[in-house]
This record gives structure tokens, C-alpha cells and sequence, in this order.
């Protein structure tokens, strides 16, 4: 374990930095496949799936014609974005750029690609979360989301597949455990616990109520005032027709004729 710490806590060649990016993606939920290619030809291949290592040349080739592509609508094409999503086949895929010739791609679900999308930038650019306390990189490591059970990146506090979040886990090498957060990671508090919590409301949708103008205020007003007086003529016509004697009809209605009024001209909640 202390050889495999010590390897972990810092890349420095393309091929140790496709290592721990290929075991990422591999223990991620929702990637079908992962290819390490150089210059276009397969170097590396992983699926989950065995029908999928068909795809491998065709996918090592497709990863250095989408950077190739990226270069070429940027002038200079001497800058350029490192780790990239798109689509291909109906299925959501990253694309990195490793370095001397070396590209990295995982193809799959949506939220699992996503998922590993700021672990592989942060490695790719040579900043990689680290455990404070040993030193080992982070960023390839994955574990269980408490909330669905799906394996996702130990640095995201936020699962992408069922939107739990945590805000500490234990370091996967020394055991101490780390505060989470989406722009760091600390030694949590002496004593503290892991503590998990739900993520209320992740999809809710917010609501606006728009107040109408104060015209369209007015004649609602004047329209409920006209509705009740017009129940209220309908109820004395009906009890004069019946023989009903004005005071009774007026004891009688009061009630009724005061919750009509009340109805009509309150506003709604």
C-alpha cells in the first residue's frame, strides 16, 4: 500500500497520468469505455462491457481528431482546452489531453462522464486534490454514494446520479478523514464524524409570482363588487317572491351574503 501511496501521490509521465486517470473512469458508474491512445493508435483500453472493445481503435482515433478539431478553431491552436465533453453514438464522452501525443477517452452515461470531468482537468493541469495528511492524489479514487450506492469520484461532494451530497469521507490511504468541498479538500475537525446531508430541492423549480398591473387589479375589484351586488339582488328578489319579510331576509342573509362579499373580494394566497 505504501509503494502503490507513494506512486499516487504525484504524475509525472503521460503514461502515470493515464494510469490513475484509466482507473478513475474504470471504478466510475455510467462509463461503458476507457481508451488511452498515442498519436491516434490504441495504447490502453478498458470496457465494461465487452462488445464495446470493438469501439477502441475507432474511439482512439475520434479522441486526437476532436482535439485536433478543437486546435484548429482557435487561432495559434497554441491554447486550448485540455479536457472537453461531447457526444458520439447517442453517448456522452470527455476527450484529454494527456501530453506528447497521449489522449485519454471515456465514453458513457451522461452523469457518470460528468462526474469525472474536474478530477481528470485537475490531474490533466498537474493540480490534483491531495490527502493532506499523506499526500496521496485523490482525484483517482472512487467510492460509494451513500444516498443511491452508485460508485462515483471521492472528490465530488455532490453525486451526479442522485444529487446526495456529503461533506467529508475518509482518505482512501490513510484512513484520516477529509472536509470536502468542490474547490478543496481539508482535514475535517478533531472528532468529527462524517457528516452526510441531502441536498434539498436540487431540481426544484423556483416560483415567480408575477403581480398583475394595478389596472388589471382595479377592474377585478369593480367585477367582484358587481358579482356580489348581483347575488346579493338575486337573494332579496328570491325572499320578496317567496313573501319573506325584508328584516327576516336581512337576519337570515347576513351571514351567508357577508362570506360571498368576503370571497369574492379577497385576493388570492
Amino acid at each position: 500500500m505504501a509503494a502503490l501511496a507513494e506512486k499516487r501521490t504525484q504524475f509525472g509521465t503521460p503514461e502515470e497520468i493515464l494510469t490513475g486517470l484509466i482507473a478513475l473512469a474504470s471504478s466510475t458508474d455510467g462509463i461503458d469505455i476507457v481508451v488511452a491512445a498515442h498519436e491516434g493508435f490504441t495504447y490502453a483500453v478498458n470496457a465494461r462491457n465487452p462488445e464495446y472493445e470493438i469501439l477502441a481503435d475507432e474511439l482512439a482515433a475520434l479522441a486526437s481528431a476532436y482535439l485536433q478539431a478543437i486546435r484548429q478553431r482557435i487561432p495559434g491552436g497554441e491554447v486550448y482546452a485540455r479536457v472537453v465533453m461531447g457526444e458520439y453514438e447517442g453517448k456522452a464522452i470527455l476527450v484529454a489531453d494527456v501530453g506528447e501525443g497521449f489522449t485519454f477517452l471515456a465514453m458513457g452515461e451522461y452523469a457518470g462522464v460528468k462526474a469525472i470531468f474536474d478530477p481528470v482537468l485537475r490531474v490533466i493541469e498537474g493540480k490534483p486534490f491531495k490527502c493532506p495528511a499523506c499526500g496521496v492524489v485523490l482525484d483517482i479514487y472512487a467510492g460509494r454514494c451513500p444516498g443511491c450506492g452508485r460508485l462515483v469520484p471521492i472528490t465530488q461532494p455532490t453525486c451526479p446520479f442522485c444529487g446526495y451530497t456529503v461533506s467529508s469521507r475518509p482518505c482512501p490511504n490513510c484512513g484520516k478523514m477529509l472536509s470536502l468541498s468542490v474547490s478543496r479538500v481539508e482535514l475535517a475537525r478533531p472528532g468529527g464524524e462524517a457528516e452526510e446531508e441531502q441536498v434539498e430541492g436540487a431540481e426544484e423549480v423556483a416560483v415567480v409570482r408575477v403581480e398583475p398591473p394595478p389596472r388589471v387589479r382595479a377592474a377585478r375589484r369593480l367585477l367582484k363588487v358587481v358579482i356580489g351586488s348581483a347575488v346579493a339582488g338575486i337573494y332579496f328578489v328570491s325572499t320578496y317572491i317567496l313573501g319573506v319579510s325584508p328584516a327576516t331576509a336581512i337576519v337570515a342573509g347576513l351571514v351567508p351574503l357577508a362570506t360571498v362579499f368576503a370571497l369574492l373580494l379577497s385576493e388570492p394566497g
